[in-house]
C-alpha cells in the first residue's frame, strides 16, 4: 500500500466513525481560542505566494475540493471548506507524510509546491486563534513588494470612469461651480477665448470703439 492509499485509508475509517458536527462545532457553544475549526485549514510558509498561487497549489493535489482562502499575515492562512468531510478529505491529500494515527492537533509537512520547490509547507487544522490582526496589511511585507491589490484595483477603476460619471461629479462639486471647468474639458476655441490675452484684446477692441463713436 503507497503513502496515498494508507493516507486515504485512515481518512475513510474517521468519516466513517466520526459524527458529522463535533462536539467542539457546536453553535450554541463560545469556541475559546484553541478551538479547532473543523471546517478550515491552517497553512504557514507561504511567504511571496499571491491568493492564485495558494489555491492553483492546493487544486494540484486536491482538484475537487474548491476553498476560500483567509489571510492571517504574510506566512499563514487559512483554507476555509464548505464542511467538515471536505475539509478532512482535502488535509489527507494535501499531507506529505505517512501516518497511521492522525492527530487532530498535530502540524504535518505539505506535499511540495511545483512553483515554489524550495519553501516548506506546513498544514494542520486551524484554531479559532488563527486570524488576522488589525490593520494587518500595514505590517505586510508582501504589499511592500508587490503592492496592495485592493489600492491597485481602486486606481484602476479611478482610471476606468466615464466622461459622463466625471461630469456629474464635476456639476455637483460647489468649487467647480465657482471657477468653472477644467482646461482639457474646452475645446480649443473656447481654450483661446478663455486666455488672458484675448481677454485683454476684448478690452482694447472696445475702448477703441468707444473712441471712434465719440
Amino acid at each position: 500500500m503507497d503513502m496515498e492509499e494508507q493516507n486515504a485509508s485512515v481518512m475513510n475509517e474517521r468519516i466513517l466513525t466520526e459524527s458529522p458536527v463535533g462536539l467542539n462545532e457546536n453553535p450554541a457553544q463560545q469556541p475559546d481560542d484553541l478551538t479547532l475549526r473543523k471546517t478550515a485549514l491552517h497553512v504557514s510558509g507561504v511567504d511571496n505566494m499571491s491568493e492564485a498561487q495558494i489555491k492553483e497549489f492546493v487544486s494540484t493535489y486536491a482538484p475537487e475540493h474548491e476553498c476560500v482562502i483567509e489571510w492571517i499575515n504574510d506566512n499563514e492562512c487559512n483554507l476555509v471548506y464548505p464542511d467538515e468531510d471536505v475539509a478532512r478529505r482535502a488535509l489527507f491529500l494535501l499531507v506529505s507524510e505517512p501516518f497511521s494515527d492522525f492527530d487532530d492537533n498535530a502540524e504535518y509537512r505539505m506535499k511540495p509546491c511545483p512553483s515554489f520547490l524550495s519553501s516548506s509547507h506546513q498544514i494542520r487544522y486551524a484554531r479559532y486563534s488563527d486570524k488576522k490582526v488589525k490593520s494587518a496589511h500595514l505590517y505586510s511585507r508582501y504589499y511592500l513588494f508587490h503592492g496592495d491589490p485592493h489600492e491597485k484595483a481602486e486606481s484602476s477603476s479611478s482610471q476606468r470612469k466615464s466622461p459622463e460619471k466625471e461630469d456629474m461629479e464635476e456639476t455637483s462639486n460647489p468649487l467647480r461651480k465657482r471657477i468653472g471647468p477644467k482646461v482639457s474639458q474646452l475645446s480649443l476655441l473656447e481654450r483661446i477665448s478663455a486666455s488672458p490675452a484675448a481677454g485683454r484684446k476684448h478690452r482694447r477692441n472696445r475702448r477703441s470703439k468707444k473712441k471712434t463713436n465719440s
